[in-house]
Order: C-alpha cells, then structure tokens, then sequence
C-alpha cells in the first residue's frame, strides 16, 4: 500500500513538472497572420495574402530566380538548419530567408531567399551562411517587407510550393524550378511571446512571458555575454532589434542602420559544434544558454526563442548596467570586447 502510494505521488510530481521541463509547450493551436507567395521566374510578382490567399498586395519582384538549385551545408557552414524541420523555414533575417528542403547525408539541404543588397556579393564578402545559386533574389531591400516585422515569417514554418495548378508541402526531392511559386505562411503560436529575460551571469535564469499572463523559466546561463562584435546583416537592423533568428541563434543589434554591431544567443550543444570553438573564446560577443534540466531536453530549434515566435527586425532589447534601472542597449559598432562588460541583465520585449 505504501508502495502504492508513493509510486502515485511520484507520478503527480513528474506531471506538474512537464510543461515546467519542456521549452515545447507552446506546440499547439497555431494562427496564420498572412502568407507570402514569390514566383519563381524573372520579375516574378512577390505578393502578400491577409485572408488566406483570397487577395493579394504585391510587395515586390524576383529579380534572379532560382533554375533548379539546392545546396547541403557543411560542416564549416549553416549547421543549426539541422535542427530546422524538413519543409520548413530554417532562418529568418534581415539579410536572407534560409529553407530547409530535407535533411541531407550530413547536414541540411537548403535554399535561399535574398534581398536586393545581395545580388552582386560573393560568399566572401557575406560573414553569415550564403550560396548565390541557389538564391532567389527580390528587389525588396534588406530589413524591409519580407526581411522585416511587416511580412517575415517565423523559424519552422512550413513552405509550400504551387506548380502546374497543385499546392503541396514541398517534398524531399524538391527543387526550385522556373514557374514555381514559393509560399510561405507566416504562423504565429496563439500564445505569444510578450518578454524574454536573461541574467548576465553563469547560472543566472532565463525567463520567458507571454501575452496570457503566464511566465515560464526556459534554462540558466551557460557563459554570459560582454562584447559587441561584427555580424554580418547587422547594419541593416535598428539598433536593439532582432537582426536573425534559427535553430541554434538568436542575433540582436546594437548598432545604428548602415554600421556593423551586436551579440548573439546561442543554445549549448550547437555551441558545442567543432566549427564554433570561437563562441568560446575571450571576446565573450556570445551569450551561451542550456536547459535547466539538461537531461530532458535541448533548446536547439525549440519554442520560444529559437522556433516559431520571433521574426526579425521586431523586439526591443534593454539592459541594465551594474543593476540599474532599463535603458535600450548602448548603441556600440564594430569589436568592442568590453561593450557589454558591466551589463547584469537583459530583456527582449516584443
């Protein structure tokens, strides 16, 4: 009988501390905003749908279509998409909308949507994941429209393509073919993202609320952050924006439009990737995060930080220095190694 009992208080226990363990708990009825649908052929109409595609508003044109080009990543390349469902988004910028068509033998087979500010660049020159033929360029600027809080949508919503009259998920073979028409609908989870908190410290909480009153603790800090540095698609976000968002990053920007300067948040085990042993280095530009109970579950492509709630050039992000009172993130461009140095907590609030 003892026996019995305990094993029903044991069981009470571990089912109040589900929802608490799990950064999933958002997984559930979802909300179409709008969609956006691009077709894929030189000048090409890019359009906006608020009524599920009854009418549309022309937003701009392709500029360089794709003629049938997908990419796997490597492994010195855009590893998070790993963790980016299959059909779905896998990034969300100001500078690129990354899709992840399938998981390859190794990493994720992707496609991009560029804005005009890209056409000409070569890998080179871009310091974030890029892959100019397998691009569809628009003539929309970057930080605006789709790479903007008007019509961008979120981490691992699907992509659907509509060829020869039929609409379908896209499938695993897919390949972007001259007369598709991308589609992409913007979801957002019916519970909202409102805040996101960190303590800048080594085991300080991450906190996360939500536009029904209710708050959950989403895991602890790993490394806390303390510099600016360079990211490339920065000088084209509003200085305490969200410049990307993908399964293994969160960036936001401390500098004004037209100059280069932020921090990123990054989720343990793809800080862990042989590739980003920098993220470890003495320019602490990284804030690096895990789960509060590492041996339930990871944060990588998980709600709400790194999956289906943010969108870039939204938020705003407040500091407090030396435990004082809120004030918009020090506007700082370039490396700054001691940018952030005093700063004791950080909020994101949308």
């Amino acid at each position: 009988m003892k026996n019995s009992n305990l094993r029903l208080l044991l069981a009470i226990v571990i089912l109040s501390f589900v929802e608490f363990l799990s950064p999933t708990f958002l997984i559930g009825i979802r909300m179409e905003e709008f969609r956006v649908a691009i077709e894929n052929r030189e000048n090409g109409t890019i359009s906006v749908s608020r009524d599920l595609g009854k009418t549309w508003l022309p937003i701009g044109l392709v500029i360089r279509p794709n003629n049938g080009q997908t990419k796997e990543t490597d492994g010195e390349g855009f590893t998070a998409a790993n963790w980016a469902p299959d059909g779905s988004i896998a990034a969300t910028a100001v500078n690129a909308i990354h899709v992840k068509v399938n998981q390859g033998e190794k990493y994720a087979v992707l496609f991009t949507i560029q804005p005009k500010e890209f056409l000409e660049k070569t890998s080179e020159e871009v310091k974030s994941y890029f892959s100019s033929p397998t691009s569809i360029f628009s003539d929309i600027p970057a930080g605006k429209l789709l790479f903007g809080a008007e019509y961008s949508p979120r981490v691992g919503n699907p992509v659907f393509v509509k060829r020869e009259g039929k609409e379908v998920r896209i499938f695993p073979d897919f390949k972007p073919m001259l007369g598709d028409v991308i589609i992409i609908p913007s979801i957002c989870p019916e519970i909202e993202l409102k805040e996101l908190r960190f303590e800048n410290r080594k085991g300080g909480f991450i906190f996360a609320s939500f536009n029904d009153g209710s708050a959950k603790t989403m895991g602890v800090v790993e490394k806390p952050v303390g510099a600016v540095g360079r990211f490339g698609g920065s000088q084209y976000a509003e200085r305490g924006k969200v410049r990307a968002n993908h399964p293994g990053v969160l960036c936001i920007a401390t500098s004004k439009q037209g100059l280069q300067g932020g921090f990123q948040i990054v989720p343990i085990v793809h800080a862990k990737e042989p590739c980003l042993d920098y993220i470890w280095s003495d320019v602490p530009a990284w804030m690096i995060i895990k789960p509060l109970f590492p041996a339930f579950q990871h944060l990588e492509g998980c709600p709400p930080i790194f999956s289906g709630s943010i969108q870039p050039q939204t938020g705003r992000c407040e500091v407090r220095i030396d435990n004082g009172s809120w004030q918009l993130v020090p506007e700082l461009s370039g490396l700054v190694k001691d940018g952030l140095k005093h700063v004791t907590e950080i909020r994101i609030r949308f």
